[in-house]
């Protein structure tokens, strides 16, 4: 009877240990990455991932092995939980690792346990066991002295996961986490200005990846010499770019690899942003029934700095004929962003022709409204919105006279326009 006793004693002893150890980890998994940086400076790579079995699914001394080892390196690996060991093993992705204890039942002459650790792969990363023989000692205090021992086997466990991972690198054309780095991120070029862009590609603990392949693609406007380049030596690689167009263009840098565990991973970074100098041209046309309305803006050297337009709006109609012409200005700041918002202030003239009573109307109007520029997929638009209009009509009637009219409405304003870069606006001069 006593003997069963103890024997629950341990395994709900087992359990409950294991339950904190993981809710330690959840705990404190906001600062797991201010630890691991603090353990090496150099390396950047992901935090490894173990999957390990839920408590209560193991002999008492393997689950006993496994809570002290997940205690020792919580700080610098992340456990996952699975309820089967089927499932723990099918789940690895990645970065991720599998954790398996096997140890002999209780009441064992022997105590034995063996901790392992595989990727992905099935390939072992690492493996500890430990064995004493039971006779004459406390079999807590002996499954105790085990778990430590073999635990203290797998400790540091992420420097262990770190060379097996460089171990196959250098067998084999993976990496742990690549990073592309471009010079520069970002640049301005005038049309038909060439210009070079070099990069250089490393794993995350700063390791050289060279001769390795990477795709130049780029969106918007502009071409690339190259749209392959193998890295040299020092995993460096350059292309040139130029536009015979304004505008602006997105050029990636894609390196897709293997990681050691056997997944696909697609390189962090390379992105170059180009801004290819040049005028900037929005024209819209709208109409319907009768009423048809022109506009025309212009910014010249890029899309931040002065805008200025005209607009015309014509009536066709049996009742109101005649056109009103106005123009107006807004400036943006010299480096604009997507949706980026300034003040335009625009006025509107003209004469409009009464045929059913042969009369005429002289509008003067006024307003202010908000202009939205905005950009999508390497696409850049400009929107109006909000607004009132404020003047005045005067309409000379025959056999009435001159009658004033002083006049305020909201405004309602189209669809987005389109931006265009282009050369050699004639507004722009030379």
């Amino acid at each position: 009877m006593a003997a069963r006793v103890d024997t629950r004693f341990r395994r709900f002893a087992g359990r409950r240990a294991r339950l904190w150890a993981v809710l330690a980890v959840v705990a404190w998994a906001g600062v797991l990455g201010a630890t691991a940086v603090a353990q090496d400076a150099h390396d950047a790579c992901p935090i490894p991932i173990v999957h390990v079995l839920s408590y209560g699914a193991d002999p008492w001394l393997a689950e006993i092995s496994v809570n002290e080892l997940t205690q020792r390196n919580m700080g610098s690996v992340r456990f996952l939980s699975f309820l089967h060991p089927a499932l723990a093993a099918s789940n690895l992705w990645g970065d991720e690792y599998l954790l398996v204890g096997v140890s002999t039942e209780d009441g064992a002459e022997i105590h034995a346990v063996t901790l392992t650790v595989t990727d992905a792969k099935g390939r072992v990363v690492r493996s500890a066991d430990a064995s004493e023989s039971a006779d004459g000692r406390n079999p807590l205090e002996l499954d105790r002295e085990l778990a430590e021992r073999v635990s203290s086997a797998l400790t540091p466990l992420r420097e262990f996961i770190r060379s097996h991972q460089r171990r196959i690198r250098e067998q084999e054309p993976v990496a742990i986490a690549a990073i592309v780095t471009p010079d520069p991120l970002e640049f301005s070029v005038d049309i038909g200005e060439e210009r070079l862009v070099r990069f250089e590609l490393l794993d995350c603990d700063g390791y050289v990846l060279s001769e390795r392949s990477v795709e130049i693609d780029v969106r918007g406007v502009g071409t690339v010499d190259v749209t392959d380049v193998t890295t040299d030596a020092d995993g460096v690689g350059e292309f040139t770019y130029v536009s015979d167009e304004a505008g602006e263009a997105t050029i990636l840098l894609v390196h897709p690899y293997e990681r050691p565990e056997g997944s696909m991973g697609v390189a962090d970074g390379g992105i170059v942003s180009a801004t290819v100098r040049g005028d900037v041209l929005v024209e819209q046309s709208l109409g319907a029934q009768g009423v048809e309305g022109r506009g025309r803006l212009v910014s010249c050297g890029g899309l931040g700095g002065a805008w200025s337009g005209e607009s015309s709006l014509t009536f066709s109609l049996p009742e109101v004929q005649g056109t009103l012409t106005g123009g107006g200005s807004f400036t943006f700041p010299p480096e604009p962003v997507s949706g980026e918002r300034t003040t335009a202030s625009w006025s509107m003239t003209g004469t409009l022709v009464l045929p059913d009573v042969g009369g005429e109307v002289e509008f003067v109007g006024e307003w202010s409204y908000e202009v939205v520029l905005s950009e999508a997929d390497g696409a850049w638009t400009l929107a109006s919105e909000g607004g009132t209009v404020r003047g005045s009509v005067v309409a000379t009637i025959p056999e009435v006279g001159r009658i004033a009219i002083p006049m305020s409405w909201p405004l309602q304003h189209g669809p987005p326009a389109p931006v265009r870069f282009v050369g050699g606006l004639p507004e722009c001069g030379e």
